[in-house]
C-alpha cells in the first residue's frame, strides 16, 4: 500500500491509459473521456516517462500496446472492474 500511496497522482493517467489500452486508439480514448486526443497522448506520454516504459508503438493512425503495456493493461483492467462494480453497489444500495 506505501506503494500506492506514492503512486496516487498517477491515477488519472492510469484510467486513461486503461481506456486507450481498451480501444487502442487515442482519438476514440479521447472521445469516450470527453478530453481532447493531445491530452490522452500527454497523459500517457506522462505515465511512460514515470514508470520508464514504453506503453505504446505509435503508428501512423494507431496504437499498439509493447509487452510492458499489455502487462499493465492486464493488471488494471480488472481492479478497475472492481472498483467500477464497487461503486455502482454503493449507490444502489
Amino acid at each position: 500500500m506505501a506503494s500506492l500511496r506514492k503512486d496516487v497522482g498517477l491515477i488519472r493517467n492510469l484510467v486513461t491509459f486503461e481506456v486507450a489500452a481498451r480501444t487502442l486508439n487515442f482519438t476514440h480514448a479521447a472521445q469516450e473521456m470527453g478530453v481532447s486526443r493531445v491530452a490522452v497522448s500527454r497523459q500517457i506520454a506522462d505515465l511512460e516517462a514515470a514508470i520508464n516504459q514504453k506503453l505504446f508503438t505509435r503508428n501512423h493512425r494507431n496504437v499498439e500496446l509493447t509487452a510492458a503495456g499489455k502487462s499493465l493493461a492486464a493488471s488494471i483492467s480488472p481492479a478497475f472492474n472492481m472498483i467500477s462494480d464497487g461503486l455502482a453497489l454503493v449507490r444502489g444500495g
